[in-house]
């Protein structure tokens, strides 16, 4: 099969590729590098030189987006992973946000409508949820997002909502939770950058780093934040998934990626420890604008319609990213 991928250079884009190419796919990827470097890009062309092709590309460009597409008819499925993620920055950037996340989605559909593809998965967030009184979120649940990402997020899965409703375009939105371990063999590494995990991996390298913890008044178990962590393994076998369930079931769904357990920030760091037996230097910080207290997924949506579940724990997950990134 021939599969086109945004974002490709980022960690969960260059990952989704790796496996796709592994399982003798082809793979077409863009990414503009505005948040990835080409080290990815340069691993996945060595490795697969016959069945990986790289172009930059601003999903922003539409005329360069309906260029590729009208040459590649044969495309057989199509992921969208491309976004500006940085919840901070979006806060101080919403302009930028919405033009990269919210524009560029509507360029990919409206490139794929003209050369007559009508299937998109797209790489939502649990971010869309905002704060809930009520755990696990479940799809049922109404979107309150907080910060301006997760207002993209949305918005862009409203865009794919209304074009199945106007014009029969398919679409799959999968709203991941928090993104953690590596894919496996792959040689493909992330620094997670703006993330704990990013931190945590800095703090284990770094003697001298501290890692930050943002807020320690939450109302949960421990006063810091709460989330459902999820391997990238689980995330990639979430999207076969979503594509076996998409040819049958024509719509615009949203659907969760979790496990369905919620870790706070202190258990991710004790975690963090116990896999590298070393103490992680820690301090509390003001909470962020546009963060949360606590969101964890229901997953028995996916458990039944895309007979899904995620399999790795969060031990599992803290010793792939580190060993794999080292």
């Amino acid at each position: 099969m021939k599969i086109f991928v945004t974002g490709v250079a980022g960690y969960i884009g260059a990952s989704f590729a790796f496996k796709m190419l592994k399982d003798n796919n082809r793979v077409i990827g863009i990414d503009n590098f505005s948040n990835s470097t080409k080290d990815v890009i340069d691993r996945l062309a060595t490795k697969f030189p016959d069945d990986f092709s790289f172009l930059e590309a601003d999903i922003r460009n539409i005329e360069y987006l309906d260029k590729i597409f009208s040459e590649n008819r044969d495309i057989k499925y199509f992921f969208h992973f491309a976004a500006l993620k940085n919840i901070p920055e979006s806060q101080l950037k919403p302009q930028l946000y919405r033009d990269n996340n919210v524009e560029g989605t509507r360029n990919l559909i409206s490139a794929m409508k003209k050369n007559g593809f009508d299937t998109l998965v797209f790489s939502s967030s649990a971010a869309v949820y905002g704060e809930q009184d009520k755990q696990p979120v479940s799809e049922t649940f109404k979107p309150s997002p907080k910060s301006i990402y997760a207002k993209t997020k949305l918005e862009c899965e409203q865009l794919l909502h209304n074009e199945y409703k106007n014009t029969q375009f398919n679409s799959i939105s999968l709203r991941y939770f928090n993104p953690m371990g590596l894919c496996k063999n792959s040689g493909i590494k992330s620094s997670f950058s703006g993330s704990l995990i990013g931190s945590l991996l800095k703090s284990a390298k770094e003697p001298n780093h501290v890692t930050t913890i943002y807020g320690s008044d939450y109302l949960t178990k421990d006063g810091t934040g709460e989330r459902d962590y999820i391997h990238i393994e689980d995330i990639i076998s979430g999207h076969l998934a979503a594509i076996k369930y998409i040819e049958k079931n024509k719509g615009s769904f949203a659907i969760n990626l979790g496990t369905g357990k919620s870790y706070s920030v202190l258990e991710v760091v004790k975690n963090f420890e116990e896999t590298l037996n070393k103490k992680i230097n820690i301090e509390f910080g003001s909470r962020r604008d546009g963060d949360i207290a606590k969101s964890y997924a229901d997953t028995s949506r996916a458990n039944r319609e895309l007979k899904w579940k995620a399999i790795y724990n969060l031990e599992e997950m803290c010793k792939d990213t580190w060993v794999e990134n080292n």
